[in-house]
């Protein structure tokens, strides 16, 4: 089974609660500098490896590779998209996403991100490209939409998986409504405009009686463009140096394997002595003999 972990979504989460004092004690590296959300983050990935049983774990990035060049949500919205997103107070992330960066491929953990697109549209090309099953680990319910017969989604809040046999028992709606459904209810964290006065049950009774929706043609146009912009089966597809980066990154990754002397180095670097006071456990999980198969041929 593939790990597929939505790196910057763990982050923040780790950050947050380490932001409160309320979870863990600090750690500090050698320079005096606090690493705990590094520390939390690394540990969460350890537990989510012994949980599903597998080494074989993907972390994605939302860090784009060409950071100057906007992608096509951006054009179709004139700018709209995401334009209401505040990044205050995480500028200490960024330093701990680094550390973060720096130890995954001691633990034999590949790490990618988008050439101009987003982290989700990584994640989509990942598992619909895989000949393995898979675990996408995240909050972020627009990345439900992935679900198959060989992927789930492990929600960080519920702590629970969500498949495709449970999936309309837990959100009410059918999976293969879902996209549409979100087309029309919009999206808050994004800044996708939904119809007006459509809230959850009005929208989920439009997409079950589809044929006989009675929407208005402006309506369906809105619905068509959120479609466009949310359905992570399209994105990556847009631009053909999308999936080349992908494709380049994994495989300047293939031979990363565990490295038990270079983990403890980093465990020291970064003050994480709890972690070399553990080796032993980390080993068992990461440094198993290495099976892992090629995620594409």
């Amino acid at each position: 089974m593939n790990i597929i972990i939505d790196g910057n979504n763990l982050a923040y989460r780790c950050h947050w609660i380490a932001s409160s004092g309320k979870t863990y004690n600090k750690t500090i590296d050698e320079k005096g500098f606090e690493t705990t959300t590094a520390f939390m983050f690394l540990n969460s990935v350890k537990s989510f490896a012994n949980l599903f049983n597998s080494n074989s774990i993907y972390v994605i990035w939302d860090k784009k590779i060409k950071s100057n060049i906007p992608n096509f949500r951006k054009e179709l919205t004139q700018g709209e998209y995401k334009s209401n997103r505040k990044y205050d107070n995480v500028d200490p992330l960024f330093h701990q996403i680094d550390i973060i960066d720096e130890t995954l491929p001691t633990l034999g953990i590949k790490k990618m991100c988008p050439y101009i697109m987003e982290g989700d549209d990584v994640i989509a090309y990942l598992v619909q490209s895989s000949k393995k099953n898979n675990i996408i680990i995240s909050v972020d319910h627009d990345l439900l939409q992935l679900i198959t017969p060989t992927t789930s989604f492990y929600d960080l809040n519920k702590k629970k998986i969500i498949d495709h046999n449970n999936f309309e028992e837990e959100f009410n709606i059918k999976l293969n409504n879902f996209l549409r459904y979100k087309a029309i209810l919009g999206d808050n964290g994004d800044n996708i405009k939904g119809l007006k006065g459509y809230g959850e049950v009005n929208s989920k009774k439009i997409v079950e009686n589809w044929t006989n929706n009675g929407l208005t043609n402006e309506q369906l146009k809105i619905v068509e463009q959120n479609i466009k912009l949310m359905d992570l089966s399209y994105g990556y597809t847009v631009y053909p140096e999308e999936v080349q980066s992908y494709i380049q990154q994994l495989n300047d990754q293939t031979k990363i394997i565990f490295n038990i002397d270079k983990f403890k180095e980093q465990c020291k670097k970064y003050g994480f002595l709890t972690n070399l006071e553990n080796v032993k456990i980390w080993n068992k999980i990461f440094g198993q003999k290495n099976t892992l198969e090629l995620l594409f041929s």
